[in-house]
């Protein structure tokens, strides 16, 4: 499938697609630890339907090369491109500075640092 292809799929199997990656991103970032307070948000603050449809518009822009013959599941071939974009996060030099620092997430979705008292020095 080329990215005129997917384009052309009808809208309600994009959707069903982009559902699907989206569920694949949220048991990834549950693994990961990612969700809190019922909520998904990796420490870059990207949900997984963040990481879905960037997965999807990567493909339509052309920044990522689908092969069919390699993968001949276009869902699949997708989930390797949320692998990507979730292991660029781990190895960002953000994550590295964020990772052991605590945060919560507002009520408008975003992260806030938790600042921590050292008591008693």
């Amino acid at each position: 499938m080329y990215i005129m292809d997917f384009l052309e799929l009808a809208q309600d199997q994009q959707r069903q697609l982009l559902d699907r990656l989206t569920v694949y991103a949220e048991r990834k970032y549950k693994r990961l630890g990612w969700f809190k307070d019922g909520h998904f948000r990796s420490p870059s603050g990207q949900g997984p339907e963040d990481i879905a449809a960037e997965a999807i518009v990567r493909l339509i822009q052309g920044r990522r090369t689908y092969d069919e013959q390699k993968y001949p599941d276009l869902l699949v071939y997708l989930k390797n491109v949320v692998d990507s974009i979730v292991y660029h996060i781990i190895k960002s030099i953000d994550f590295e500075k964020r990772k052991s620092k605590p945060y919560t997430l507002t009520e408008d979705g975003k992260i806030e640092e938790i600042e921590i008292e050292n008591g008693g020095d």
